[in-house]
């Protein structure tokens, strides 16, 4: 079995050049962004082959035989198109019915409304290499390929639909009559005992409810260890068992980069605030000494004469510059933080690190409201 530390050998390196190695925003996001737990745990449970036989019999109440399964998850690098990779998928030939069917399965934290067309990118990409493999020729004869079945496992806080249509979510103007085009992706969101996508939800949900309670990594695989054994999430329960020291390195790196995104971030933000005091401060002072100037030097004549008048200026002209900038500066400051998360936040949108839900989730905003800001930026 694949260990998880070997997927992960290249954070090591960061990791041991400490928080210095990191030098940019995208660097420090992809950084934290790649030690999902979530996602680790899901691909290293659906390496045992006996995992995706219990998942089929949990999604289809058929038995099959191991011997009867091939994995066909596209890995990053390995299609036509070396960016399209997805969670899981299978090929599983069925004896009783003589039938095969290809299983693609995505496991997702936050919600995206283009999962139907992903899942039409997957399973075009694995339809042309059954084609290839089983040297059918498109212009002559007739191909006949596996039957395709589409899951999404969703672990997180939105309430979603139990199926998603690609005719609901990718055309402007949806109809009660079949399209040429027509099929759905099966959700599921629910945590149960007593099916794998149900227990494999309910883990992530202890991990998410956990992650704040302990920062020892070793304690922490042991929570979460304890509540599935609670819950009666057998599966998981030995997952862990057979997998201890693996999860507990990964949890280890995940709270280390946790700590390094968020001083990155911090430090991001004081530099942002210090440059942009540095470049006020000049105006703000000679504002300050221009609107002060002509009151001071009026007063001090009234009183007495032109050389009051001057020493007053001289002397009044430090405290108020001084005066002024502590008065701007928490304003600057705050300011600048803002500009510099905001850019933070559409960098990484732009760059697909992030999904437009969650930039907008990051900055208050609702998906309209993002999509508007980001055309008066462009």
């Amino acid at each position: 079995m694949k260990k998880i530390s070997e997927k992960h050998h290249t954070h090591d390196t960061i990791k041991n050049s400490g928080s210095s190695g990191i030098k940019s925003d995208h660097e420090a996001y992809q950084l934290y962004r790649n030690m999902n737990i979530y996602d680790t745990v899901f691909k290293l449970f659906f390496q045992n082959v006996e995992n995706i036989r219990k998942f089929y019999v949990s999604l289809t109440h058929q038995e099959v035989r191991v011997e009867n399964i091939e994995k066909v998850t596209l890995e990053e690098g390995t299609s036509f198109d070396s960016q399209l990779k997805n969670d899981l998928g299978f090929l599983v030939k069925n004896d009783q019915a003589q039938d095969e069917f290809v299983i693609l399965t995505e496991a997702q934290s936050t919600w995206n409304d283009n999962m139907p067309y992903r899942f039409l990118e997957y399973v075009t990409t694995i339809f042309r290499e059954y084609v290839k493999s089983h040297n059918f020729d498109k212009y002559h004869g007739r191909i006949y390929l596996p039957r395709a079945r589409f899951y999404l496992i969703y672990t997180g806080k939105q309430t979603i639909p139990d199926k998603l249509r690609f005719s609901e979510t990718h055309y402007r103007n949806v109809r009660t009559d079949n399209d040429d085009l027509s099929f759905g992706v099966t959700v599921f969101s629910t945590e149960c005992a007593d099916t794998v996508q149900g227990q494999y939800i309910g883990f992530c949900k202890i991990v998410s409810a956990l992650r704040t309670t302990t920062r020892d990594h070793v304690e922490f695989v042991s929570m979460v260890l304890k509540e599935c054994c609670n819950k009666g999430y057998k599966l998981f329960q030995k997952f862990i068992e057979d997998n201890k020291a693996e999860m507990e390195e990964q949890m280890e790196q995940v709270f280390y980069n946790e700590r390094v995104f968020s001083d990155y971030i911090q430090t991001r933000e004081k530099v942002a605030a210090k440059n942009a005091i540095e470049k006020a401060t000049p105006q703000i002072a000679k504002d300050a000494v221009e609107k002060a100037t002509p009151q001071i030097a009026k007063d001090a004549v009234e009183k007495a004469t032109p050389q009051i008048a001057k020493d007053a200026v001289e002397k009044a002209t430090p405290q108020i510059v001084k005066d002024a900038v502590e008065k701007a500066t928490p304003q600057i400051a705050k300011d600048a933080t803002e500009k510099a998360n905001l850019k933070m936040i559409v960098d990484l949108y732009k760059d697909h690190l992030i999904s437009v839900e969650v930039a907008a989730s990051k900055l208050n905003m609702n998906v309209p409201a993002f999509e508007e800001m980001l055309s008066e930026i462009a």
